[in-house]
């Protein structure tokens, strides 16, 4: 596909799915064999980075995919990768990108955002709605999703929202409820917050 070109990060994203040597290897060669870029281009997808960030997953698994964020621009593929990998490793990993940038975050919307929409992504594939809380620190993530709802940046704020409905608490549907209005298109996830943290609170309810 790579020589044909028709190549697409997703194929190198799940083949992720399962790490080896071997895979490393191969990335390697064909990223120096094809010249693949690492930096985005307006016209240029960065294989090159992708690839990197996959053979370092491949070589150091979650532990080393985490510490390896510590270099800003790999931030964004890592999270790219995690939301492909999923799994309760992957939701720990992006729990440790948490807790490893927050002063990053805090001034990054952009960044914010797409921490939030992995934890949406991920919080819906592992089934959130039944009122567990398959996280470490809940509490720690509930902060920065809540801190989230007061963004300017109106898809930051509906992410947010999103992943609420997977990890929200009581404060949590107050919180949406009384969050800045958003446009159509994104107002209607404010209902389906509302409407998930009201389930998984029922869930959650010890049986009378």
């Amino acid at each position: 596909m790579a020589q044909r070109g028709t190549l697409e990060v997703e194929h190198l994203l799940r083949l992720a799915s399962k790490p080896s040597e071997e895979l490393a290897t191969e990335l390697a060669n064909l990223a120096l064999e094809l010249k693949w870029e690492t930096r985005a281009a307006d016209d240029c997808v960065p294989f090159g980075e992708w690839a990197a960030v996959v053979q370092h997953f491949c070589r150091t698994g979650y532990d080393g995919l985490a510490a390896y964020a510590d270099e800003p621009r790999k931030f964004d593929f890592i999270v790219g990768l995690l939301e492909e990998l999923r799994g309760q490793e992957a939701l720990r990993c992006l729990e440790t990108l948490l807790a490893g940038h927050k002063a990053m975050l805090a001034n990054d919307q952009a960044r914010s955002g797409k921490l939030a929409g992995a934890f949406n992504l991920l919080g819906r594939t592992m089934n959130g709605h039944d009122g567990g809380n398959p996280v470490q620190d809940i509490h720690a993530l509930r902060d920065f999703l809540h801190a989230q709802l007061q963004s300017q940046d109106e898809p930051v704020r509906g992410a947010a929202m999103c992943a609420l409905r997977y990890f929200g608490d009581g404060r949590s549907l107050d919180l949406v409820r009384a969050a800045p209005p958003m446009s159509t298109h994104w107002e209607p996830a404010r209902s389906a917050a509302v409407r998930g943290i009201k389930k998984r609170l029922r869930l959650a309810a010890p049986a009378s």
